[in-house]
């Protein structure tokens, strides 16, 4: 039980296995009674956000990149023929609803300087939602359909 014992500035705690509400119980800075983790935090002057106007911008990726790059992603988790499908679907969107959407993207980057382009959508996924990051953040992944109906409505 000595290897569950912890310290704060050189405080001897409970074991926090005993503890009742040992989730609650104060954060350990250390696991020895004489270590310091203070020197490893770097003090400085310089505001956290100082240097970012000098940071180079994110350039937008050409719609026809975009796609070939979306199809390599697909290529190795789809079969032949839902494959096929998700081409003439990219092919369509190429063709249609993209050069809209990338005129779209330019302009709200342009309108934007001071940022980039992924910063706002990237903030309201990830920063915005408080609860907490699981599945439901990732747009990236894919489920297979179960073979029973019932289950594939949760």
């Amino acid at each position: 039980m000595a290897t569950f014992l912890t310290c704060t500035r050189g405080r001897v705690l409970k074991p926090f296995l005993f503890q009742t509400n040992w989730a609650y119980a104060p954060f350990s800075r250390c696991l020895s009674s004489n270590c310091s983790n203070e020197k490893y935090i770097q003090r400085s002057i310089v505001p956290t956000y100082h240097f970012q106007p000098s940071l180079p911008r994110l350039p937008i990726p050409k719609l026809e990149d975009t796609c070939r790059r979306y199809l390599d992603a697909q290529k190795v988790i789809l079969s032949p023929e839902e494959y096929e499908n998700t081409k003439r679907l990219v092919e369509n969107f190429k063709q249609y609803e993209g050069p809209e959407l990338q005129k779209e993207l330019i302009s709200k980057d342009k309108q934007n300087k001071h940022t980039s382009y992924i910063s706002e959508p990237w903030t309201d996924l990830y920063l915005k939602d408080r609860r907490s990051v699981m599945l439901n953040h990732n747009p990236f992944i894919v489920f297979h359909q179960d073979p029973n109906e019932a289950n594939n409505h949760q």
